[in-house]
């Protein structure tokens, strides 16, 4: 085994180790504390095209503002380390919507919740490289968003106005109980829907830069760009889902033999089944690679595969591990083991839709 696979091993063991200590502490912080938030945090587009994250992530609503911490063992054998952070721009800035707006006008719907996503990924044995990338998501449509449903607000409402105290000295007590029972009643919904339909499209570009800083854009190297689009349908009633991604790269390379720099067209196609609840889920995912001009000794089509656990170690922290492999190539060699290990914060993910004029 070589010394990358190693530490990138020690990683995904360290994560799991303080994962399987914080682990018994998600079902009580659950219970205390239950947020109207998506399944999992999705991997960002930003390490998506550095390389740093799974093929296929989820196209759920994104978080106002979240962080992500990788390291892994990419296709060459080299652990790569990495860090991003996404926004939702027009949430974060104190952007609002109200309520009624959020359900029937899609536009501002695709608005709020797009996401801006920043990331920066160093290679074991390149010191004095780093690349960036940075990436946009949109979502389009999220089922599984219970703020969009709105079978789900009117019962909310309507629990609400029927659990108002008809005596002042009771308002303490009748708080709480309407308080549990619209936690237990959005505690139900989202393990009902966790799973519905959902569709989202990203773009991300990305730079190597010299000497770890931004320089000179003569001293640096744009890496191409990429965009994608991603779909969800559940799968197995409740029990897990189905996603779909096709994406197309033009990631420009220099050839090791002659120093010239041409663009390779990639056309990259994938699934991932999911299947889990809704603080652990475990995947599996398949993906295929088409190149039109492939450097010298590249093959021109390849696949690999991956399977992997993510769980809510507590509210609002994941923690994320995926173990897979290239599959052998036309000419028989034996594919490269592929090895991603991180962490996701949700940092802010406060409700600022105007709820007072539907």
């Amino acid at each position: 085994m070589t010394r990358a696979i190693k530490r990138a091993t020690a990683l995904l063991t360290l994560l799991l180790t303080l994962g399987a200590t914080l682990a018994a502490q998600a079902q009580e912080t659950a219970q205390k504390q239950e947020k109207l938030a998506p399944y999992a945090i999705p991997e960002m587009p930003a390490l998506t095209f550095v390389g740093a994250a799974n093929n296929v992530a989820r196209p759920v609503t994104p978080r106002a503002l979240a962080t992500e911490l990788v390291n892994g063992v990419d296709s060459a054998g080299r652990v790569k380390q990495g860090v991003a952070v996404a926004i939702a721009p027009y949430a974060l800035a104190g952007g609002s919507v109200n309520l009624d707006e959020y359900q029937k006008n899609w536009l501002k719907y695709v608005l709020y919740n797009a996401q801006v996503s920043l990331g920066t990924v160093r290679t074991a044995g390149n010191a004095n490289t780093t690349d960036l990338g940075t990436g946009l998501r949109l979502t389009l449509i999220d089922r599984s968003d219970p703020m969009h449903d709105s079978a789900y607000t009117r019962q909310v409402r309507a629990i609400l106005a029927k659990g108002l105290p008809t005596d002042p000295n009771d308002a303490d007590i009748a708080f709480a109980v309407v308080k549990q029972k619209v936690i237990d009643y959005r505690k139900k919904w989202r393990e009902d829907n966790w799973n519905r339909a959902g569709l989202s499209i990203a773009a991300a570009s990305g730079w190597r830069l010299n000497e770890s800083r931004l320089l000179p854009r003569a001293d640096g190297r744009w890496l191409g760009w990429s965009a994608w689009a991603t779909g969800a349908l559940p799968l197995a009633g409740k029990a897990g889902q189905l996603l779909g991604q096709l994406r197309y790269t033009g990631q420009r390379q220099i050839s090791a033999s002659d120093g010239t720099t041409q663009t390779d067209n990639q056309l990259l196609y994938g699934l991932r089944a999911i299947f889990g609840s809704a603080t652990v889920n475990f995947f599996a995912e398949i993906a295929g690679t088409s190149r039109s001009n492939p450097l010298p000794n590249v093959p021109k089509s390849g696949s690999e595969w991956a399977g992997g656990v993510e769980f809510r170690a507590t509210e609002g922290v994941w923690i994320a591990t995926s173990l897979g492999r290239q599959l052998p190539n036309n000419d028989g060699k034996a594919g490269t083991a592929l090895l991603f290990a991180g962490l996701r914060w949700d940092i802010a993910n406060a409700a600022r839709m105007n709820f007072t004029k539907p």
